[in-house]
């Protein structure tokens, strides 16, 4: 059943052009048959372009601009693999092909719908992320158990007309996934800093930063583990093989004076405990330093959505002073971190 499923998958319309990573970055004065598909698929996202299909001009480049504004990318006007790839999955719907837990996971609109109707029903899928990982394989079971349908976690059609037959009458949109968020970290509230598994990350030449806050974390009792941000995909994967209960990622921004904190935000949906951790630390270093603005964004970048725990993405400007406080540094991020692992959820 899987395997047929597949190859109409295979034959949809709308996926069947790939474009391989020799051709990436998309970017203005391009001139070739991906450029053409990318406009194609931003046009069926509402977003036209006015350039002659094929040419990445100035129009495309800010149709992709928006498209990466919206699905909280970093909004650079060339179509990446990150920005390819949100794009494709932005073209499916629930009900174009079957969801089911594999590997690799599949990704997309059509699961992010299946998780936010689960999650709507009190059938706890994780955050809403489009990503069918094994939280949704289990609410999905769930939620087959409690219809009398076979059991067999595959998001199907009878799957999806038990769906949309209990879809609620009022309208209602309550989401189980932010409570069960919110309960996990009243659960380990009273231990505090001791004995969590934190994940600091960096994609290079910080980690002096790393190396003093996993002193200032080590000092608190937590398990402390540095990884290398050069492939956020990678090290989302592995704080996710950690059991990590918080990701901190650092990155300097040497063309800026500013500092922007970003958690994650996508389909609706925001980490409630994230966008917190942010607001907590931007308090503390808007205090400390010498920032021209700060900021608190949501954003669905690959640290901040493929990671199953809270995380936070620190983007810091005003380089030279930064670089000079790498001990203020620390410090602020361990005593926003504290007052966010005490804060009365409740």
């Amino acid at each position: 059943m899987v395997q047929n499923e597949l190859k109409l998958q295979n034959s949809s319309t709308h996926n069947t052009e790939i474009v391989g990573d020799s051709i990436l970055p998309l970017k203005l004065g391009d001139h070739n048959l991906a450029v053409k598909d990318l406009q194609r698929r931003l046009n069926a996202l509402g977003m036209e372009t006015d350039d002659t299909y094929g040419y990445f001009g100035l129009s495309t480049q800010k149709a992709v601009s928006e498209f990466q504004a919206v699905r909280g990318l970093i909004a650079t006007g060339e179509c990446s693999r990150q920005t390819w790839d949100t794009l494709v999955e932005s073209g499916w719907k629930l009900g174009d092909r079957m969801l089911y837990r594999r590997t690799p996971m599949f990704k997309g609109d059509d699961v992010a719908q299946l998780q936010r109707n689960l999650s709507a029903y009190g059938f706890d899928p994780g955050r809403i992320d489009g990503i069918f990982g094994n939280d949704t394989d289990f609410a999905l079971r769930d939620f087959q158990r409690n219809c009398g349908l076979l059991v067999d976690g595959i998001c199907g059609q009878r799957t999806i007309h038990e769906l949309n037959r209990l879809r609620p009458a009022n309208g209602g949109t309550a989401l189980v996934s932010p409570l069960r968020e919110r309960w996990t970290l009243i659960s380990k509230r009273e231990t505090g800093l001791a004995g969590k598994k934190i994940v600091v990350c960096e994609p290079g030449g910080f980690d002096k930063a790393t190396t003093a806050l996993k002193r200032f974390f080590g000092r608190s009792g937590a398990n402390v583990f540095v990884l290398p941000n050069i492939n956020p995909s990678t090290t989302a994967a592995e704080a996710n093989q950690l059991a990590a209960e918080l990701v901190i990622s650092l990155n300097l921004e040497p063309a800026t004076q500013e500092c922007s904190i970003h958690y994650y935000k996508g389909y609706r949906y925001e980490s409630e405990a994230s966008r917190q951790l942010a607001e907590l630390i931007e308090a503390e270093l808007s205090a400390s330093f010498n920032f021209e603005a700060t900021s608190v964004i949501g954003m669905a970048t690959p640290i901040l959505r493929e990671t199953r725990m809270p995380a936070v993405e620190l983007y810091l400007g005003n380089v030279k002073e930064v670089v000079k406080q790498i001990t203020s540094l620390a410090s602020t991020i361990i005593t926003a971190t504290t007052q966010w692992i005490e804060h009365d959820w409740e």
